[in-house]
């Protein structure tokens, strides 16, 4: 006959050696050691809501024994389930699983609690998969997940996690994941509070919004991190020290956006770039994805609108560009020569910022299909300002083809140059065997206009004021078939685009 112990309401039961001989709860517990504590097999204890068993020491759930917990289960030393499946501890719905202990405990086995509490200031470790259908409290120490996975379902939460004094996260230090199960009409937003202890114990939580999903049974979405270089050779010069696995089950349909936080030490940086260079990218497979440069401030990086997963970290933006750039408090000293890719735009300066380019100073800007220098742009006499529009950026790569605009790197025949609503300079036809004709519109017959033509190696072919021209006609007879750059300039509105001519 299966022998059940009940710890009934408002009850407090404390299980050492000497208590259990006390009480004559033999039948039901087993101490073999003072440091071990045995639920045999056979037996079934229940721990009512509204009542804690303190366990001293090991707590043991041999196979074909049941632990049913509606209260509070208060382990000061580790926990071992011999069963060979999950179900050892019943159908969790409501209680807690408390690990208070002095030194670092262990969960072993396949478990799944109600609530789980981390607070043990040495940490609690994984040796087994194990998940939490009521939530994760971390009130002091860590989680350890080693290669094994954490799974919280679909109406977990977590509390108390952080880097405050407590400390407690979740430490991804192996191959494990922190794993969260949503509900089929989840939207919203989720924190994995991750961190590593490689060398040191550091905090570098990953958030995730999702503006749709379909998420059907048994689904979740996992991360982990991991504080090292993402083991790619293409990854030199400006780049994190840290890169973070994100990937998900039983999700499909999703548009989410993503944000991993870093620390100080992550970042490595080649002179003369600095840590506004370095951009989120996708980085598990080629072509890398480019996303947002990072705030440098606050140590974010950002990926917006991501319908995959996969592995992220931050990269060289010169080389490497985001989809959107703007330029802003920089200045090029002397000596030094550097380049500024976006693949859609490059704004520079605007507002009170300031870009400028220092004598001796040489920068190049490169954009898939706008750049605009702005007020606040200057180059200074002897300094050096090359602008352009490619589809080839400082080092060549290649982009997702998502991500490329079906115009960049195409010359239309026909160039609006200026945002929607407010086009100001018509170029066409673009390629052209000979002329091209600039056209001004939505401008003042009075504003100062002027353009300028370089040669791809940076030299100025030719210029001219056009006040009071609405319509011009620019000859390149004479000049080799190739790429040219237009530069623009209307009162406080700059453009950049290129010419092709043909034969």
């Amino acid at each position: 006959m299966k022998k059940k112990l009940y710890i009934l309401h408002g009850f407090r039961l404390s299980i050492a050696i000497s208590l259990i001989g006390a009480i004559g709860l033999s039948l039901f517990l087993h101490q073999d050691v003072l440091s071990q504590t045995k639920i045999t097999n056979g037996t079934t204890l229940v721990i009512e809501n509204g009542s804690t068993l303190v366990s001293q020491g090991d707590f043991i759930i041999e196979n074909g024994a049941d632990v049913n917990i509606d209260g509070t289960l208060d382990l000061k030393g580790d926990l071992t389930n011999q069963h060979p499946g999950s179900d050892a501890i019943g159908d969790p719905t409501t209680g807690m699983v408390s690990f208070t202990g002095a030194s670092v405990q262990d969960i072993s086995g396949q478990n799944v609690f109600p609530t789980v509490s981390i607070n043990n200031g040495a940490g609690v470790t994984l040796s087994g998969q194990t998940g939490a259908e009521g939530g994760l409290d971390l009130t002091s120490g860590h989680l350890i997940l080693g290669n094994n996975n954490f799974h919280l379902g679909h109406l977990a939460t977590i509390s108390g996690a952080g880097p405050g004094t407590g400390l407690s996260y979740v430490i991804t230090n192996g191959t494990g994941e922190l794993r969260k199960e949503f509900i089929p009409t989840f939207l919203g937003s989720f924190v994995f509070p991750i961190g590593d202890n490689t060398s040191t114990v550091e905090y570098s939580p990953l958030e995730v919004n999702f503006n749709s999903a379909t998420f059907v049974a048994d689904n979740y979405v996992a991360a982990r991190v991991v504080d090292a270089k993402y083991p790619d050779v293409n990854i030199t010069d400006n780049y994190l020290t840290r890169y973070w696995e994100l990937s998900s089950s039983n999700v499909s349909g999703f548009n989410c956006d993503a944000t991993f936080t870093y620390t100080e030490d992550d970042v490595v940086i080649t002179a003369p770039g600095t840590q506004d260079d370095i951009v989120t990218a996708k980085v598990s497979s080629a072509p890398w994805v480019t996303y947002s440069m990072t705030n440098a401030s606050t140590h974010k990086l950002t990926a917006n609108g991501l319908t995959t997963f996969s592995s992220f970290s931050g990269v060289d933006g010169k080389v490497n560009p985001p989809m959107d750039r703007t330029l802003a408090d920089i200045t090029i000293p002397i000596g030094t020569t550097t380049c500024y890719s976006a693949v859609n735009t490059l704004t520079v300066a605007g507002g009170v910022s300031t870009f400028v380019v220092q004598s001796g100073g040489n920068v190049t800007l490169i954009a898939g299909s706008k750049i605009s220098l702005l007020p606040g742009t200057t180059v200074q006499s002897g300094g050096y300002l090359h602008a352009y529009i490619s589809s080839t950026y400082c080092t060549p790569i290649t982009l997702a083809p998502s991500l490329v605009d079906n115009n960049v790197g195409v010359e239309d025949s026909y160039i609006l140059f200026g945002d929607a609503g407010d086009r100001f300079v018509k170029l066409y036809p673009n390629p052209t065997r000979d002329d091209v004709t600039l056209e001004v519109t939505n401008m003042n017959a009075f504003t100062d206009i002027r353009f300028e033509i370089y040669g791809m190696r940076g030299d100025k072919i030719m210029g001219k004021e056009l006040q009071g021209i609405q319509t011009h006609k620019i000859s390149l007879s004479g000049y080799p078939v190739g790429v040219y750059v237009i530069h623009v300039i209307a009162g406080d509105k700059s453009e950049t685009a290129k010419i092709v001519k043909t034969n």
